[in-house]
């Protein structure tokens, strides 16, 4: 009886947890965002590159946003549903969730080709260089849904996978907070975005003695892509690629 007591307050430590981690990565993108999107009429925020909120806001941006917030959205209902015992619209929705990650990825590519044709980065940032930076967060986010859904029968492995993908999409939003504990620009945002993934083992090892390998390596990965991603913005290889892209 004591262990059967045992592991339903488990099973809700982690429901609390995964939904907790949701709202949390839900509030960040809003108030990332705020300045400059979701409350620009009223905040009149400016951009990462310093330009007037607004300014950057294509019809492809507009697009992009609504699916991004969607995302988000979704990421909270669908912890939520768990939490609530209904597992069965958490599986139908899982479905729009899977159509609507491969048109993030899309989407995502081609808003980050399109800003840098229009000049939208962070100052003193090389447009090629910065490139990098988006194009690399939608893959991995790809990557990280495409494991989850893989893995969609092992719930510790799905729940995981979801929770890093959502991770990667943070850093435009962290960046636009002008945090002053951290640095400006896309160093700032990973290290911000590192703290997710922090808190994510720090949790996982208090409630299960260990982290979990999905979290552990697929954060190792996120990490270590980081400085990866910086060096090989330099190399000449990148740079010629990007400039195809961009045109």
């Amino acid at each position: 009886m004591a262990t059967r007591s045992a592991h339903q307050a488990h099973i809700r430590s982690e429901h609390m947890f995964f939904t907790g981690m949701a709202v949390l990565l839900l509030a960040t993108v809003f108030t990332g965002f705020a300045p400059t999107y979701y409350l620009l009429n009223q905040l009149h925020g400016t951009t990462g590159a310093g330009q007037p909120g607004g300014s950057n806001l294509t019809p492809l941006v507009h697009v992009h946003a609504i699916a991004f917030s969607a995302w988000m959205l979704l990421f909270v209902g669908q912890t939520t549903l768990i939490a609530t015992g209904r597992v069965n619209w958490h599986r139908k929705l899982g479905i729009v969730g899977a159509l609507l990650a491969v048109a993030m990825v899309v989407l995502g590519l081609m808003v980050a080709v399109e800003g840098s044709r229009l000049g939208h980065r962070p100052p003193m940032v090389e447009k090629y260089t910065f490139l990098i930076i988006p194009i690399t967060n939608a893959l991995m986010f790809g990557v990280f849904v495409a494991a989850g859904i893989w893995a969609r029968s092992r719930a510790a492995f799905h729940k995981r996978f979801m929770l890093l993908a959502t991770i990667t999409l943070l850093t435009p939003a962290i960046v636009r907070m002008h945090l002053p504990v951290v640095p400006a620009g896309p160093i700032g945002g990973f290290i911000v975005n590192d703290a997710f993934i922090l808190a994510a083992w720090g949790w996982d090892w208090l409630s299960n003695g260990r982290v979990h390998r999905v979290l552990l390596w697929g954060g190792v990965a996120f990490i270590a892509s980081q400085p990866l991603r910086i060096w090989f913005a330099q190399t000449d290889l990148w740079v010629s690629f990007a400039k195809g892209l961009i045109g």
